[in-house]
């Protein structure tokens, strides 16, 4: 069978019509350069919210609310120039039930030429994309949101995008707490731009958070970071949030808070605590020890009471007994023994002024010395007549007995008879008493030995403090309690030592050592 030529173009022009009425897209062609709408299919009616009367119209009659957007001139442009439009996701305000309405387009103006290539029509193909475009917006308008919530957040914020942890998007206050600029930072993988943290497992937690979507925090963690060109440690509190876009972990956002003063603040705080504790502590063992300092000032008045009462008792009776006797003219034997009491007494008075005079001279630091070079045997010999005269215990000197020393005589007079009387009283069954004397280089070592029931370990310690007197198995001596002080403090004043070396049941040694004092 054969077509005319003219049945051949109307075979043509159905199968096109037909095309354009089947397609799924929009479509429509126009004609001429007054873009006169010779078909449309429904689609495309449907779209511009028309129907088939706008066929044969131009676009500005049949769409006369495009006038004011750029479509009419594209159109004209397209039928002039013959260069195809092709657009995406573009706005076209329409009116649909009487009212404009916006929509989004994919579109294409395609110039159709004839065999001289003249552009005859424009083939117009437009794909609906409203929902998409408006969901995309949406997406991206929540975006924008966040990013300008982390922008204005009153602490650091930032997110970190992939499993690079590329910086994408920080606050000024998470490049303050970095302690670098923006451009050192955003769009770089954030362990190569601060590479000061890489040891401190951070990238490990955030490789967890990103694999395991687990929210991680923490707070008072110690990280290097740099302030004024050094790296310095800051307390931070933070947490590591995942971020999904469709279900699919894509981000982590870092939220952090310097709370380095706060905890430098709590530090100190609580040093001042321990520190006032440690003031509270010694303010209450100083005022122990002032009450304990009171309590023995009260028990050595006590004491001295007692010591100064008995010899002066004994005094003023005797000088009583004395003066009726006198007065009887009886001068016989008993007066004399009367006398020898009186005697006694008033030297006792004497010794225990001379104690106490000392121990205000030692509280006064007016304690001084007058040395001169004298033999130690002899002053021993001299010293400790008293002791050889009651006859009760037998004094034994051994070791250098040519020794000389250039020392204060007198007072190291006062500290023999003290070490000498202690032994004959805390010792009173170790009948012999050595008195050793021995050089050390240029030193001299001097020690009071017994062979009592020596002293217990609890009490050495204690010995050569201010009013302190030592009792045995609840013997209670008399005494001062400042012999061994005393005697303490002008050996300390000469340059020396003093000690003690005590064993129970077999005696006690006490030595006191004169340095630099040796003389030929």
């Amino acid at each position: 069978m054969t077509f005319s030529p003219s049945e051949t173009f109307n075979n043509h022009e159905n199968i096109f019509r037909t095309l354009i009425e089947e397609s799924p897209m929009s479509v429509a062609l126009y004609v001429g350069r007054d873009i006169i709408i010779q078909m449309a299919n429904e689609a495309m009616l449907q779209t511009w919210g028309k129907d088939r009367s706008v066929i044969g119209k131009t676009i500005r009659e049949a769409l006369p609310e495009l006038e004011g957007q750029p479509y009419y001139k594209l159109l004209e442009d397209v039928f002039d120039t013959g260069i195809p439009y092709y657009s995406v996701d573009d706005r076209v305000d329409l009116e649909v039930n009487g009212k404009i309405e916006r929509f989004y387009y994919n579109f294409t103006y395609k110039p159709l030429k004839n065999a001289n290539g003249e552009v005859w029509g424009i083939l117009n193909t437009a794909t609906n994309v409203t929902e998409q475009v408006l969901a995309k917006k949406k997406v991206e308008e929540k975006e924008r949101n966040f990013r300008n919530m982390i922008l204005q957040a009153p602490v650091a914020m930032c997110i970190v995008r992939g499993p690079s942890f590329i910086v994408d998007v920080a606050n000024e206050r998470m490049f303050e707490l970095w302690g670098k600029p923006a451009e050192k930072i955003l769009n770089h993988p954030l362990f190569d731009a601060l590479p000061e943290v890489q040891e401190e497992g951070l990238e490990e937690i955030l490789q967890h958070v990103y694999i395991s979507g687990e929210t991680y925090k923490e707070n008072e963690r110690l990280v290097p970071l740099p302030r004024k060109g050094k790296i310095e440690g800051v307390y931070v509190n933070f947490s590591y949030q995942a971020v999904r876009e469709k279900g699919n972990i894509t981000s982590i956002l870092a939220v952090a808070i310097d709370v380095t003063d706060q905890v430098t603040a709590r530090q100190k705080l609580e040093e001042s605590k321990t520190e006032l504790l440690g003031i509270q502590k010694q303010l209450e063992q100083e005022l122990a020890a002032g009450r304990q300092v009171q309590k023995q000032k009260d028990d050595f008045i006590g004491i001295a009471s007692h010591e100064l009462k008995t010899p002066l008792t004994t005094l003023n009776n005797s000088l009583q007994l004395l003066e009726r006797l006198l007065k009887q003219d009886q001068q016989t034997a008993k007066v004399e023994g009367i006398f020898k009491l009186a005697q006694t007494s008033m030297q006792k008075l004497i010794n225990i002024l001379d104690i106490l005079i000392n121990d205000t001279k030692i509280s006064e630091g007016q304690l001084t010395l007058k040395k001169s070079v004298f033999k130690v045997s002899k002053l021993i010999d001299d010293c400790c007549d008293h002791v050889r005269a009651a006859g009760t215990h037998i004094l034994k000197t051994t070791g250098d007995l040519e020794m000389h020393v250039f020392a204060d005589m007198a007072r190291l007079d006062q500290v023999l008879v003290n070490l000498v009387n202690n032994a004959v009283k805390y010792a009173p069954d170790s009948k012999e008493i050595e008195i050793h004397i021995e050089r050390l280089g240029n030193d001299a070592k001097i020690s009071v030995i017994d062979k009592g029931p020596g002293i217990p370990a609890d009490k050495l310690a204690h010995i050569f403090r201010r009013y302190y007197r030592i009792g045995n198995e609840g013997i209670q001596y008399s005494g001062l309690g400042l012999g061994l002080f005393i005697a303490s403090e002008i050996i300390r004043q000469h340059g020396g030592e003093i000690g003690v070396e005590s064993v129970l049941t077999k005696g006690s040694r006490f030595w006191f050592t004169l340095p630099d004092s040796v003389r030929q």
